[in-house]
């Protein structure tokens, strides 16, 4: 979900030259096809390409983890701490994307340093892949956005697929981005080179609830949106960094630019129009 489209945004500032991997479908005739699980490749690729910056945007979500509880400690957990160790005396950065998920919904407004509480294998395998050291940069976050894939799994592409009535979660706290604002944020974050481990979230949390019915205006969907009150769960974020202000448009605004961005790029986004 994030990755298309961070190397989209990359790509179009032409500050930098990108090279994407891919895993099965290239973005274009420029991607590389690769089975990370094959370290010896990539040690190989690093070393070829040379890269300045290295973006890990691989990740096994929720569902698939738990029904791939190897591939999940493989590509959640060991791959980001190997990027970490293989780069730790090159020049290389990493920049690694974490999630909300690394806590357990009870409490909310979790800052950098409250106790990491996940209990699924996804939350399990996300914790132990976190990096945190002054040449890195982990982003916690939560992003919704639109998917190449035609099963994609995200809130987004669920919710632009329904019809009907669906249920909105009222007590279902959510501070994220879209993925088109992580991909703005992310290249501010490379001009700013900021490291270690950092919260890139709004300034308030939304419920889901409130969530759905913004999409659904801005995209014009015709659908109801009933409220429930249940479940409960709040993984918001709180940034406590003052060293680096990321500016985080409201969701509202993230929304539109989004649909902006995909009506100027319909033809990679067909399946939502």
């Amino acid at each position: 979900m994030a990755g298309h489209m961070i190397t989209r945004i990359l790509q179009e500032t032409h500050l930098y030259e990108v090279i994407d991997i891919c895993h099965t479908r290239r973005l274009d005739n420029t991607s590389i096809l690769m089975d990370v699980r094959n370290i010896r490749k990539v040690k190989e690729l690093i070393n070829k390409q040379t890269p300045d910056i290295i973006i890990n945007c691989i990740g096994i979500l929720n569902n698939q983890a738990k029904e791939n509880p190897a591939d999940a400690i493989f590509l959640n957990s060991y791959f980001p701490k190997f990027l970490e160790s293989y780069c730790l005396n090159k020049k290389n950065k990493i920049i690694h994307l974490s999630t909300d998920c690394v806590f357990s919904g009870k409490e909310g407004q979790y800052t950098e340093n409250a106790g990491r509480n996940g209990k699924s294998i996804y939350a399990q395998t996300k914790i132990l892949g976190e990096i945190k050291n002054n040449k890195d940069l982990t982003i916690r976050t939560s992003i919704i956005g639109p998917e190449l894939n035609e099963n994609g799994s995200g809130l987004f592409h669920w919710f632009m697929n329904q019809t009907g009535k669906i249920k909105g979660f009222s007590q279902v706290i959510w501070s994220g981005l879209t993925t088109l604002q992580l991909a703005i944020s992310i290249n501010n974050m490379i001009e700013s080179n900021v490291t270690s481990l950092y919260h890139l979230v709004p300034a308030k949390s939304i419920t889901k609830y409130r969530l759905l019915n913004i999409i659904k205006q801005v995209f014009n969907k015709n659908i109801v949106i009933q409220r429930q009150d249940d479940p409960v769960s709040d993984k918001s974020l709180i940034n406590t960094r003052r060293d680096y202000i990321a500016i985080i448009p409201s969701y509202e605004k993230m929304i539109v630019q989004l649909k902006e961005y995909m009506i100027r790029n319909k033809k990679i986004y067909t399946k939502y129009f």
